[in-house]
């Protein structure tokens, strides 16, 4: 018995004196695909939507904006975007992508299994006027209504 309890004790031991590579980042979040190669204008602020209501977003011709949708793949469910045919020629969706706070990331980059994130949309606006995004959150082998909705709502001018 004392050898039992000395061995799981020098286990402790060992392991409690490893060094934990604790990971510090500057950047809030990690960027999985192309956006960060794209020539943004450095002042894009990412403009969060709620999980259900509308978000008024005023915008001029031309300009960009980053919409984010908080988000968690590994439950099967994520944001389809709803749009009709006149909305595509004034709002152009130019990308879209997964991104994970660091904070829920390995020292190695390995993101942890089942964290959340946030979906993200690249828009353009590209004409005067008021135009609708309809966001739903939902699996997409599932019938029925979404679990969440929510609409982006763009006032778009002429500079």
């Amino acid at each position: 018995m004392k050898s039992k309890v000395f061995f799981f004790s020098c286990v402790i031991l060992a392991l409690s004196s490893c060094s934990m590579d604790i990971p510090t980042f500057e950047q809030p979040y990690i960027r999985s695909s192309q956006l960060l190669d794209r020539s943004m204008p450095s002042e894009l602020t990412p403009i969060v939507l709620p999980n259900s209501g509308t978000k008024r977003i005023r915008s001029v011709i031309g300009q960009y904006h980053l919409i984010q949708i908080v988000s968690n793949p590994s439950t099967g469910y994520s944001w389809e975007l709803k749009y009709d045919e006149p909305v595509s020629n004034c709002l152009v969706l130019t990308d879209k992508n997964m991104v994970y706070d660091q904070q829920e990331t390995f020292s190695n980059g390995l993101r942890v299994v089942g964290a959340p994130g946030k979906q993200e949309w690249l828009i353009q606006t590209n004409c005067a006027g008021l135009y609708r995004l309809t966001f739903k959150y939902r699996r997409p082998w599932e019938q029925g209504p979404p679990l969440f909705s929510t609409t982006a709502e763009f006032g778009t001018i002429k500079e």
